[in-house]
């Protein structure tokens, strides 16, 4: 670990998924690298997770591609392993990933995330722990499936162990955030609504104002001022709407 440390990667974490689950796992990406960890009060902000190397699509033209996702795994501080049935199929590359990460960088921390399907058997054998007496031990996982953390809670607890914090402590404040953003939102809501209410009322007043006046000139010219005065009174706006 303390070779990681000193070392300078290119990427935070290589991310290992089958080509089958592409369309949650471009998500994911850009989930993580767009993740801003919030600010602890009296504290600095956590640094931000940086880039995410997802293979195929930047390696697929290669023509030795296990050359060069080796050479990407060992520039790679962390391992993200996509957990689908696909990504556990024959054909799979990320078995392999996961092998070769672990020969090129020992030590270095894997991190599961499920997709979906059920476990164990969305996670690949090269996770799975087997005891002695047969039983199988599955690795601590975070999970987008609805069931179980879902999508914002899954990425917030994949995004706690890539930046070696609690998940608790990070959870809690991504909740005060989102808190503290809807109250910002919900007040400029408010201010909107009572600009469009004013502008409304300002609105009727100011139409309510020329058709009176039409009726009191058209009762003036029909030569009746009597009737046409409480129409020219009424055409008159409130003081409170010529203010507004």
């Amino acid at each position: 670990m303390e070779e990681a440390s000193a070392r300078s990667f290119k990427y935070k974490a290589f991310l290992s998924y089958r080509s089958a689950d592409r369309e949650i796992a471009v998500r994911l990406h850009a989930a993580l690298e767009g993740y801003r960890p919030p600010r602890t009060a009296g504290a600095p902000r956590p640094p931000l997770l940086g880039r995410i190397f997802r293979d195929r699509d930047e390696a697929r033209t290669a023509e030795d591609i296990e050359t060069i996702i080796a050479q990407e795994l060992s520039n790679s501080e962390q391992l993200i392993v996509l957990c689908t049935p696909k990504s556990r199929e024959a054909g799979s590359w990320v078995g392999r990933e996961i092998e070769l990460f672990r020969k090129l960088r020992p030590g270095a921390p894997v991190h599961c995330i499920i997709g979906y399907g059920e476990p164990p058997d969305c996670f690949p054998d090269q996770v799975l722990i087997r005891e002695p007496d047969g039983r199988v031990r599955q690795p601590l996982a975070a999970d987008l499936r609805k069931q179980g953390d879902g999508w914002r809670k899954g990425v917030t607890r994949l995004a706690a162990g890539l930046l070696g914090v609690a998940f608790d402590s990070l959870w809690q404040r991504e909740q005060r955030r989102r808190r503290q953003i809807q109250a910002s939102i919900g007040a400029a809501a408010c201010l909107i609504v009572i600009s469009v209410s004013v502008f409304a009322v300002a609105q009727a007043t100011f139409f309510d104002s020329i058709r009176l006046a039409t009726v009191a000139e058209a009762n003036l010219r029909a030569g009746d001022p009597i009737s046409a005065l409480p129409f020219a009174i009424g055409a008159q706006p409130p003081r409170s709407a010529l203010m507004a």
